[in-house]
């Protein structure tokens, strides 16, 4: 079994939950919009399977290709949001994360790089160490940015 399909299964869940989420800003049902976080968190367990797998089949954390980086910046970003959610229970920040992570899985998805073996000069830990927590800030700042856009759109819709 080829490991892309579990991508392509993470990014189908990755959607109906993008969808669902965004179809809740009309409801403005709590329900629509939990829903839509169960996807999300289904289609979270999928692509940690696919990176799982892409680890176990070349050796090395996903960062080599323009893919795997956009896959783990993806899985970080939502794990960010979980964190998120689940310790302060903002609900609106989804309106934003969600896309981001569509869009970068479905970056992963169309660029079809074939997954190398890390060159061996580069397999040093603190290599690996540098890079992981390069993606990771990067994953941050992209939430930041999320909330950050939030927070103007609320001040700006207190204000007028």
């Amino acid at each position: 079994m080829s490991p892309n399909i579990t991508l392509y299964i993470a990014l189908g869940f990755y959607a109906a939950g993008t969808l669902i989420a965004l179809v809740s800003l009309f409801t403005r049902e709590l329900r629509t919009q939990h829903a839509g976080l169960i996807l999300m968190i289904v289609g979270w367990l999928s692509h940690t399977f696919w990176i799982g797998t892409i680890c176990a089949r070349t050796g090395h954390p996903p960062l080599t290709n323009l893919p795997e980086a956009a896959s783990f910046i993806a899985w970080t970003v939502f794990l960010a949001e979980m964190i998120l959610f689940f310790r302060y229970r903002v609900h609106a920040a989804a309106f934003f994360v969600y896309p981001l992570v569509l869009m970068l899985l479905t970056v992963s998805a169309v660029v079809h790089e074939p997954f190398a073996q890390m060159d061996p000069a580069l397999r040093s830990g603190l290599f690996t160490a540098h890079v992981l927590l390069s993606t990771v800030g990067v994953a941050a700042l992209l939430v930041g940015l999320a909330f950050t856009t939030l927070a103007y759109m609320q001040d700006r819709s207190l204000k007028s």
